[in-house]
């Protein structure tokens, strides 16, 4: 915003659902899993996603990738081993795939914001995303996933790679940021973070009409 002249500016971010996304700290799966939203669209980055899967089952073949989308499969799409798909599924098994996930994949070209991956945080999950807008605001570098450029299918295998090969001590702090940072999304704070904005904006204005008077 700053870049349109508008200087004076507050950031009121999306909140996580906290009754749906909420969970308790958990320990890696015992076969790895990744999961990830795969979109039709050319912004969703699927087969960025897809090529970094299947680099990765290179490394680790028994490696287990659970997707959900709204979209139906694109028919030409090379899908990994070992896959399960979730065509629009119900909102109480979304949680379930998040928490049956040890890391969720954004693999965006751009992104809003990136709700996904914000929920997949909540229930515990490290994510490896595409620097795509968005996910800048939850992703910490090292703390409780990364980042990677967009369009990069190699370095997204390699930082999922490496989420898979912690072990599970080590996993389970990078869980526990994830969550911890997903904390910091939520509803309440931010109406309230845009009630005190809009408050302030109307002492400004009724402090100028009465300068002005």
């Amino acid at each position: 915003m700053a870049g349109y002249g508008h200087s004076d500016c507050v950031r009121v971010p999306n909140g996580v659902d906290w009754n749906q996304f909420d969970s308790l700290p958990r320990d890696k799966q015992s076969v790895p899993t990744v999961g990830l939203l795969l979109g039709r669209g050319p912004v969703k980055g699927s087969e960025v996603a897809l090529k970094a899967i299947e680099l990765l089952q290179k490394e680790i073949p028994d490696v287990r990738v659970v997707a959900v989308s709204r979209d139906m499969l694109l028919s030409d799409w090379k899908l990994p081993d070992h896959f399960e798909f979730h065509y629009q599924p119900e909102q109480n098994l979304i949680p379930k795939i998040y928490q049956q996930s040890d890391c969720w994949i954004v693999s965006s070209v751009s992104e809003g914001f990136g709700m996904p991956g914000l929920e997949a945080a909540a229930c515990h999950c490290p994510v490896v995303s595409t620097r795509c807008g968005g996910p800048d605001d939850y992703v910490r570098e090292g703390v409780n996933g990364y980042l990677v450029d967009v369009g990069d299918a190699e370095a997204m295998a390699e930082r999922v790679l490496r989420v898979l090969r912690l072990d599970n001590d080590s996993w389970k702090r990078l869980s526990a940021a994830s969550h911890e940072v997903a904390t910091e999304f939520d509803w309440d704070r931010s109406a309230e973070k845009l009630e005190k904005a809009l408050y302030r904006w109307l002492e400004d204005r009724d402090s100028k009409h009465r300068s002005t008077a």
